[in-house]
């Protein structure tokens, strides 16, 4: 008898079932650990260096080659045998436990998440980014207000006293700086918080609780305060925060469908505490508008031409143009990710402004407490209240003063109706 079977026979107390629900969540991180999706559409490297050479005019790959640098995980069909089995175990507990539920949410996902990565390089990969990450189309059920997104960075950049913004940094010593700042916030974790990285797309990423920087990128003393807040505060400290507060390790392992509520959170950092610069600004605005141009029709060679009349580098219009291409066909619908940032900022935003209303400890912990989706909020705040998760450690402090965040949210959001 298998040993998840073999518990869930002796599961004859309620005192065993939170045993039971540890493990079919371990069980899932060990078969989605490889089911990445930012990796898996990571183009090759030498496709940069190839469409600059030529000037931008030629795509950047023909539709009949490869682009992307890395296989698919070896374990899709393996893995979805075995979430179906795990599947089964769930419903056999018949717990009726909250986490029961949350459990039988990620295994949905991730069922999800197997059917994306095969479409890779097909239309249908844009179909699924649309349905989780949002669109710019008027009439998708996830539609998003690309005005009202852009209307609020430009309240940002009226009101708010923007950080000089020249990137004189050099990596190594940005991660010196983040180092020291990190260890200050992350006092009881005496560690290495930051890393240099030769494989980076952005300029910098969280991977398991590591903020690792691209080491030939420049920063500014903007961008390591924006660092700071948005990949330090948030994407670390709730990481920190799920591994610290439960014994479900899920918790600590980010989804597509958690996407908006964390980046959402990191820019709302970035305006509340105005850490972000100028081209921050700018780059937050113009991957909205390429996207926009993308589903509207525009290929790859007009983006990138469109990014470098709004003065950005070459090098940098490459890297924001295949960030709304990467694992679609270069003549269809974009991929959207790139949208959560500002949507979720809204999200965020007014999330704020009501709980700021009715502040209540819970619901602001809630949303620290690790990688979750905006719809799995009550359920995690249900955790809270119950005990089944403990108070997150790492939540930044100007958070918990309720005027502080209604008069700073108020900044960037219209009157409420």
């Amino acid at each position: 008898m298998l040993p998840m079977q073999r518990m869930i026979n002796q599961a004859n107390d309620r005192q065993s079932i939170p045993s039971i629900l540890s493990a079919i969540a371990q069980a899932i991180v060990e078969v989605t650990r490889t089911w990445n999706l930012l990796p898996a559409v990571r183009w090759r490297p030498e496709l940069e260096a190839e469409f600059l050479a030529n000037h931008g005019l030629e795509p950047p790959f023909h539709p009949t080659q490869h682009p992307f640098a890395q296989p698919l995980p070896a374990n899709l069909d393996s893995g979805a045998k075995r979430l179906d089995r795990l599947a089964v175990h769930l419903r056999q507990t018949e717990s009726g436990h909250p986490f029961a539920r949350f459990l039988c949410q990620r295994l949905e996902q991730a069922h999800r998440l197997r059917d994306w990565l095969q479409a890779r390089g097909t239309p249908r990969f844009a179909e699924y980014a649309r349905a989780i990450f949002g669109t710019t189309k008027p009439n998708h059920p996830n539609s998003v207000d690309p005005d009202a997104i852009l209307a609020c960075f430009h309240r940002y950049q009226t009101h708010a006293e923007i950080p000089p913004d020249s990137p004189t940094i050099s990596a190594p010593l940005a991660l010196q700086e983040l180092q020291q700042r990190l260890s200050e916030y992350f006092a009881d974790t005496p560690q290495t918080l930051v890393c240099l990285s030769d494989h980076l797309t952005a300029n910098a990423a969280v991977r398991s609780e590591i903020l690792y920087l691209k080491a030939d990128a420049t920063f500014s003393a903007a961008d390591v305060a924006m660092l700071e807040v948005h990949e330090g505060w948030i994407h670390q400290g709730t990481s920190r925060n799920a591994r610290q507060g439960s014994r479900l390790r899920l918790f600590q392992r980010p989804t597509p469908e958690s996407t908006r509520l964390q980046e959402g959170l990191a820019v709302a950092a970035e305006l509340l505490f105005q850490t972000a610069g100028p081209r921050r600004i700018r780059k937050h605005q113009a991957r909205v508008q390429a996207i926009q141009m993308a589903e509207s029709g525009s290929d790859f060679r007009q983006i990138f031409r469109m990014l470098g009349e709004m003065g950005m580098p070459p090098r940098e219009a490459y890297q924001q143009t295949m960030r709304i291409f990467r694992g679609c066909p270069l003549d269809g619908a974009p991929f959207t990710k790139d949208l959560c940032y500002g949507a979720g900022l809204l999200q965020t935003l007014t999330w704020l402004r009501d709980w700021a209303d009715a502040p209540a400890p819970e619901r602001l912990q809630a949303i620290f407490a690790g990688k979750f989706a905006w719809e799995e909020l009550p359920l995690v705040e249900s955790g809270l209240r119950d005990g089944w998760l403990r108070t997150p450690r790492y939540l930044p402090r100007p958070f918990r003063d309720a005027k502080w965040v209604r008069e700073s949210v108020s900044r960037y959001l219209p009157p409420a109706n």
